[in-house]
C-alpha cells in the first residue's frame, strides 16, 4: 500500500504504559502525543495496534468490575488491541482466549497469584471478551478479524469473525516468549491454516517472531527472522466475502474422529466387562 493510505498493523501491547491506558482517554494521554501526531500528518492512515488498557466505571454495573483504591470507582483492565485513525479510536477488541496461570486464574486458585507474576503476567487481572464482532477500518474497506497472542492456534474460534463479515486476519503477538526455539516459527504456521480454512489474507505482526503475510493459500510472503526490527508492506486487495465449508460449518473431521475414538473406546470397556463377567 501506498505509505500515506495504509492500514498499519503494530505488535501486541505496542502501547503500553506503567500502569496502562485509559481507553476513554486516549487523546489525552500525554505519552501517546508522537502517535497522534503522526496520525494527523497522514490521515488517510488507519492503525491496528496492541494496546495494554483499562476502562473506568462509576459503579460496578457489570460483574467482572473491580473496585479502585478510590472510593465508588470501578474499573475492568485488559490485554488488547486498538483501530485507531486521525480522529482518535475507532473500536477496541479486548483478548478473549486469555493465558491460563499467566493471564487467568479460577478464584480458588488466586492465592497463587505472586508465584505467577515471575512469568510477567497479570493473574486474573484482565477481562476476557465474549463476542466475536470484526472491526471496521472505512477508509481501506478491511473487516479485521483480530487475534492477540496465541488466539490464532483455535480455528473455530477465528472462523466466527468471517462469519461475521471479516475479510482479513491481523494477528498480533509478543513471541519473545520462545526465544530462539522451534515455538515462534511452529506458531506462524498455524496462521497458515487459518488462511487456507477461511481463504482470507493474514497479516502478521509480532514481536522477535515472524512478522509476514499470508495469501489464502497459505502462502508466506516477505518473512522476517526471529528478533529482526522490520517494516515490510503489501498492496493487498480487499478479500471477497465468499465463506469456505469450514467456516459455516466448523471442524466437523474432528468431531467425527473424536466421535469414533470415544466409540472404540466403549465398545472395548463392553468387551472387557462381557470377558470378565
Amino acid at each position: 500500500m501506498d505509505s500515506n493510505t495504509a492500514l498499519l498493523v503494530w505488535p501486541e501491547t505496542a502501547l503500553y504504559t506503567e500502569n496502562g491506558i485509559e481507553e476513554d482517554k486516549m487523546k489525552e494521554n500525554p505519552l501517546l502525543n508522537p502517535l497522534w501526531i503522526f496520525l494527523k500528518q497522514h490521515p488517510s492512515v488507519s492503525l491496528f495496534t496492541g494496546v495494554e488498557s483499562y476502562h473506568v466505571f462509576n459503579s460496578k454495573n457489570i460483574s467482572t468490575a473491580k473496585p479502585m483504591q478510590e472510593a465508588g470507582y470501578y474499573y475492568e483492565s485488559y490485554n488488547g488491541s486498538a483501530l485507531l485513525d486521525s480522529s482518535g479510536a475507532l473500536s477496541y477488541y479486548h483478548k478473549s482466549m486469555l493465558v491460563p496461570g499467566v493471564e487467568t486464574l479460577p478464584w480458588f486458585l488466586r492465592f497463587i497469584d505472586k508465584w505467577f507474576e515471575k512469568f510477567g503476567g497479570t493473574t486474573a487481572g484482565y477481562t476476557r471478551q465474549n463476542d466475536r464482532t470484526p472491526l471496521l477500518d472505512s477508509k481501506h474497506g478491511y473487516i479485521i478479524a483480530p487475534a492477540i497472542c496465541y488466539e490464532s492456534i483455535y480455528g473455530e474460534f477465528m472462523s466466527k469473525y468471517i462469519r461475521h463479515g471479516a475479510n482479513i486476519i491481523c494477528i498480533i503477538t509478543n513471541d519473545g516468549w520462545w526465544g530462539n526455539t522451534p515455538g515462534y516459527k511452529q506458531h506462524m504456521n498455524y496462521a497458515r491454516l487459518r488462511a487456507i480454512e477461511t481463504r482470507k489474507w493474514v497479516v502478521r505482526s509480532a514481536n522477535t517472531g515472524i512478522s509476514c503475510f499470508i495469501d489464502p493459500y497459505g502462502n508466506v510472503i516477505n518473512p522476517q527472522p526471529w528478533d529482526k526490527a522490520a517494516a515490510i508492506k503489501l498492496n493487498k486487495p480487499v478479500s471477497n466475502n465468499h465463506q469456505t465449508f469450514f467456516v459455516k460449518h466448523g471442524d466437523i473431521l474432528s468431531k467425527i474422529f473424536t466421535g469414533i475414538s470415544i466409540l472404540f473406546v466403549l465398545l472395548n470397556i463392553g468387551y472387557w466387562i462381557k470377558k470378565k463377567f
